[in-house]
């Protein structure tokens, strides 16, 4: 069965941590690819840079964060409640304690 891919050139994500080098060790030694089908060589992450932004993009967490990950974040005092953090949001396995968004 025929697969349909798309290449994209550029993507931007925003994250707020006071501990970049960390965030740049994460995703040089684990993030191989995004999106689907990763592990067939679809999503390939050929390069990246981090450079610091003088706005807030966003007011809050965009995304469920679980509380394991709190170093990440700092020292940045959030509510928690019980969230789906990846696909499928609804299985039960999938929801643990996240940082409120």
């Amino acid at each position: 069965m025929p697969i349909v891919t798309n290449k994209i050139d550029k993507c931007w994500f925003y994250f707020m941590s006071e501990n970049v080098d960390r965030v740049r060790s994460l995703v040089a030694n684990h993030l191989y690819g995004i999106g689907k089908k990763t592990s067939q060589g679809f999503g390939e992450i050929d390069g990246f840079t981090i450079q610091e932004s003088l706005e807030n993009p966003f007011n809050g967490i965009c995304r469920p964060i679980p509380v394991k990950y709190e170093d990440l974040l700092g020292n940045v005092s959030i509510k928690t409640r019980r969230l789906g953090f990846k696909p499928p949001y609804w299985l039960p396995k999938h929801q643990v304690l996240c940082f409120d968004i």
